[in-house]
């Protein structure tokens, strides 16, 4: 059997099997008093239409499909592990252990997320275009390391805080000799209003202007600042990535936008959820790159079965507009 043969497989797997537990949020595995462990997994499967100009490629699709297992043992801690099929590979995703110091203070250790954008920390099963927005590659998305996670409620007000440092050992990005500390602050409100800053940054490196590096890289100093909304009703997301030894000029490096209003409850039942998004992208000194996305989610049964359609249009440095339009249907359990 081919790696596309066995990720479609997975992904109906999956979905089938979504639709077999569909009123719980994951599958129980084993469980007593001390250890509990599950199961949970996603899938995305559709197809995308596209012009030459476009930088997607039309037809049918996988947008993903994974399969993970978390097993918490008590107060002392939880091991997650995820696996990932995309375009005919399977890797592993994630390798997470997370020891409880106390009810507030986690220290998590393996191969995980970094903390920097807003967007790239929202859930894949909650995000609300089929890919995430531009300004996420300009920023470390998983690495291998270990933060220190702090999380704490005063009445309605959230409050969390990580510090971490990570390995620049990304998947589809070159290494480079250095270390990466990545910080991030997120203040809730109890209304549905978040801020986020995230921040990055790099020591001890030996070697500099390397011309295959990430953004992350090679601007060596990175902040994102957010603010989002979301409630009942409404959605809204707005997101800059600034580079701040840049030139004078171009900056920030990129910035997101994106609101939707909901039709409907979805904790409740069926909603529909018109919604659009404007991406700009300057990570270099040329002309910028635009991206605009519109399109309606349809929450069947809250998030855990998303079937979508979305619009969008590209327009290049040389003004080149490219046009794609995908759907998709998202299930996951």
């Amino acid at each position: 059997m081919s790696r596309i043969q066995s990720s479609v497989f997975l992904l109906f797997g999956l979905a089938f099997f979504s639709i077999g537990i569909i009123s719980a949020d994951a599958a129980t595995v084993a469980e007593n008093e001390e250890f509990t462990l599950e199961l949970r997994g996603m899938g995305e499967a559709g197809a995308t239409v596209a012009t030459s100009s476009h930088a997607a490629q039309s037809g049918p699709q996988i947008g993903l499909a994974r399969l993970s297992g978390r097993a918490s043992y008590n107060d002392l801690g939880r091991v997650f592990v995820q696996f990932e099929a995309r375009s005919g590979d399977v890797l592993l995703h994630d390798v997470l252990a997370v020891l409880y110091l106390r009810e507030w203070l986690h220290l998590r250790l393996g191969y995980f997320k970094t903390p920097v954008s807003a967007d790239y920390n929202v859930s894949t099963a909650r995000k609300p275009f089929p890919g995430r927005a531009l300004i996420t590659g300009l920023t470390p998305r998983r690495g291998t390391g270990g933060e220190a996670y702090i999380h704490r409620d005063f009445g309605g007000l959230t409050t969390e805080f990580s510090l971490g440092v990570f390995a620049p050992i990304f998947l589809n990005n070159p290494s480079a000799d250095a270390l990466i500390m990545t910080a991030r602050a997120r203040l809730r409100l109890p209304i549905g209003l978040s801020f986020h800053v995230g921040y990055n940054d790099d020591f001890g490196r030996a070697v500099w202007d390397d011309e295959d590096e990430p953004f992350f890289l090679d601007q060596s100093r990175l902040i994102d600042l957010a603010m989002t909304f979301e409630d009942d009703n409404w959605f809204a997301h707005a997101e800059a990535v600034f580079a701040p030894h840049r030139a004078p000029g171009y900056a920030p490096a990129g910035i997101y936008l994106a609101a939707g209003h909901r039709i409907g409850t979805i904790d409740d039942g069926p909603t529909f959820e018109p919604i659009v998004g404007y991406d700009l992208m300057m990570p270099a000194t040329e002309a910028p790159f635009h991206r605009l996305r519109g399109g309606l989610n349809f929450y069947l049964l809250d998030y855990r079965i998303v079937p979508n359609v979305h619009y969008e249009m590209t327009i290049d440095a040389d003004a080149t507009v490219g046009h794609a339009g995908v759907a998709l249907l998202r299930m996951g359990f």
